[in-house]
């Protein structure tokens, strides 16, 4: 990718939100329960956000014995 293609895209990621809605949008920590959260995942569907991930002891399983 060319850089004035990737500094075009930055700019709507980063500055589209402030543009649109005249204010920066809010960041909050919604969960921190488990010691390892990955592989997470955020929609919109009518009108209200979803967000989806995995919960883990760690990054990796314990219980990886081979049968």
């Amino acid at each position: 990718m060319k850089k004035p293609a990737l500094y075009i895209i930055l700019f709507f990621v980063f500055l589209g939100p402030v543009l649109a809605y005249g204010q920066q949008p809010e960041v909050r920590k919604i969960w921190d329960k488990a010691p390892h959260n990955a592989f997470t995942d955020l929609i919109r569907y009518k009108s209200h956000f979803y967000c989806t991930f995995r919960e883990g002891e760690s990054h990796v399983p314990h219980d990886t014995t081979d049968k």
